[in-house]
């Protein structure tokens, strides 16, 4: 934890942090002020309201950091959770905490798993051009796709998948796999190669993505991400279908890190870039003691912003001695569902998972 991070630091180290602010939205107060908004008004909305909260509320942070720009680095808002990601000396960490509006300072490193999942580019009909033509008639349709029954919602409902975006966060994504080649997201705003920040939202050349790891314009590591990828979108160019919705289209955001913080970045980059779903097999487990709260916040604001959030619930089911019930369901996998079951019982809030 943080306390142990700052025992073990010399004066002139820098420690991984997030400082967490008080003031943040009841969730029914968010999702009343959208409620009948239409989708891409309700995001609108959520991520203005929020990003207006951070800059309101984090200038005492952020007039402190310019005070002490010797003894920080990598400063990120993470105005989802209202709160300020970086790296700082020790002493600098306890005036941080000592600033009215800062609920806690969380020490930004917890080990992020990577979980089991269950080209050139040709423009098309997508978002922002990802190919809509469908599933590769050619190809055979691999077993689980079969069994979770997606060929009946192509041919009978004409549900493929097209004009949605999903964010996958995770390791990052190969763009020039076959199957996934025609379905990479692409940000029309942003001119590439240019070495600028065309739109404006602290990327630069963030074409079709980013690496909230590496801090860079490549999210394109990782197997791991890219086998995810496939199972959302994998059209069978390569012989074999195995994407549920072979014409959506794909952002990468790559978290392959020991930061929290990475994950919060990330949802933040998906709602402000038109995510309509997220999708992350990567967690957090009971013994990284993950900050609770912290994530409910970021689920929370996906839900009121419209966006489902897909997680990996871990590994560790049948593992109750380890990972004792209800902890043996990583974290944000455990945060409440977007609606409450019919057949539920006891009362609960919901969230965006």
């Amino acid at each position: 934890d943080l306390q142990k991070a700052l025992i073990y630091a010399g004066p002139d180290d820098y420690v991984p942090i997030v400082v967490m602010m008080e003031e943040f939205p009841a969730r029914n107060e968010l999702l009343a002020e959208v409620r009948g908004l239409n989708r891409e008004d309700r995001r609108r909305h959520v991520v203005s309201t929020l990003k207006a909260l951070s800059e309101r509320d984090q200038r005492p942070v952020h007039t402190l950091l310019a005070e002490e720009v010797d003894e920080t680095r990598n400063v990120r808002v993470l105005w989802g959770i209202n709160g300020v990601a970086l790296e700082a000396t020790p002493r600098v960490i306890e005036r941080l905490a000592s600033l009215p509006g800062v609920s806690r300072v969380l020490y930004d490193r917890a080990q992020g798993h990577p979980e089991r999942p269950g080209v050139d580019h040709t423009e098309g009909a997508g978002p922002t051009g990802g190919d809509t033509s469908g599933p590769n008639p050619d190809a055979t349709v691999a077993d689980e796709v079969v069994i979770m029954g997606a060929q009946q919602v192509w041919d009978e409902l004409g549900y493929t998948g097209a004009g949605v975006i999903v964010a996958v966060i995770d390791t990052g994504i190969d763009p020039t796999h076959p199957d996934l080649a025609d379905h990479m997201w692409t940000n029309l705003d942003e001119v590439p190669y240019n070495g600028l920040d065309d739109d404006s939202n602290g990327y630069v050349d963030d074409t079709w993505g980013w690496d909230f790891c590496l801090d860079n314009n490549d999210p394109s590591g990782g197997a791991h991400g890219t086998q995810v990828a496939g199972q959302v979108a994998g059209d069978g160019t390569d012989g074999i279908v195995t994407g549920m919705a072979p014409d959506a289209e794909l952002m990468a955001l790559g978290i392959d890190c020991d930061m929290p913080s990475a994950g919060w970045a990330a949802s933040d980059y998906a709602l402000a870039e038109g995510a309509h779903i997220i999708t992350q097999s990567y967690s957090w487990w009971w013994t990284d003691l993950p900050d609770y709260e912290a994530f409910r916040r970021q689920t929370d604001t996906e839900l009121a912003a419209g966006v489902i959030h897909a997680n990996s619930a871990g590994n560790h089911g049948g593992d109750v001695f380890t990972y004792p019930l209800p902890y043996n369901i990583s974290t944000p996998a455990n945060c409440p569902a977007p609606w409450i079951h019919p057949d539920q019982t006891l009362a609960g809030g919901i969230s965006g998972v």
